[in-house]
């Protein structure tokens, strides 16, 4: 009884904080590319019903699954965390670098991936800022200038800001795994003894390569999302 009500609630959240976070995103696209300052009516239209309807968020957000709420809670605070970086590009203060590291770090412990796509995000704005502010340093005044240091302290914390993850996992676990194996009851010794006890493997970097760029198999399917993929066949990666 009850079951999912608290994560129902979480769900609308960090469905709601996605969509408000891709609009300012929209915002921020149309102010750098043309010469308005907010986007047309039109356009706000077919960005909601893309986002809101079009996308995956409707898809996580619409059943109380925990594993959901994981990557929704991961995609909003990264959503978050793009736009404040954007904003740190624009405007090199601690104002926008702060939330843009505190967002990342949020959803990199809600979900790894969408994390670390947030985290490099920030660190690619603070290189930009970087190379700007190194730019402007001249014989008559050789001083860095303070969002060149800046910019390199915001890479520092968001290189420590992944590292928390493992960091987490140690304390929690004793393995800077994030997730076990040995811990997980799907996995038995002999499942465990079959992928050499890791999840992780250099074999899986040409065979993901293969299924979404080189070789993607698409299948039909009658149920959302309609199209999916399939993994190639296990001749093709012994």
């Amino acid at each position: 009884m009850g079951f999912g009500q608290l994560t129902r609630l979480h769900l609308i959240g960090y469905f709601s904080a996605a969509l408000l976070a891709g609009y300012l995103l929209l915002l921020e696209a149309v102010r750098r590319t043309t010469s308005r300052e907010v986007p047309s009516r039109l356009v706000v239209s077919l960005f909601t019903l893309n986002a809101g309807l079009g996308s995956t968020l409707l898809f996580l957000g619409h059943r109380a699954y925990v594993y959901h709420e994981a990557i929704l809670c991961g995609a909003a605070f990264a959503l978050w965390s793009v736009w404040a970086s954007l904003r740190y590009l624009a405007e090199p203060k601690a104002r926008w670098w702060g939330p843009a590291l505190a967002c990342a770090i949020l959803s990199v412990h809600a979900r790894p991936p969408t994390g670390l796509f947030s985290l490099v995000v920030l660190m690619l704005c603070a290189a930009a800022v970087a190379r700007r502010a190194r730019r402007a340093v001249t014989p008559a005044d050789p001083r860095p200038a303070p969002s060149l240091r800046a910019s390199v302290t915001v890479a520092a914390l968001a290189l420590l800001g992944l590292a928390s993850f493992n960091g987490l996992s140690y304390l929690k676990f004793r393995s800077f795994d994030g997730s076990p194996l040995r811990l997980n009851v799907q996995y038995d010794e002999a499942r465990v003894a079959k992928i050499e006890g890791r999840t992780f493997h250099a074999s899986n970097l040409p065979f993901n390569a293969s299924v979404y760029l080189l070789r993607p198999h698409l299948s039909l399917s009658p149920y959302f999302p309609y199209v999916r993929l399939t993994a190639p066949q296990p001749a093709d990666f012994p």
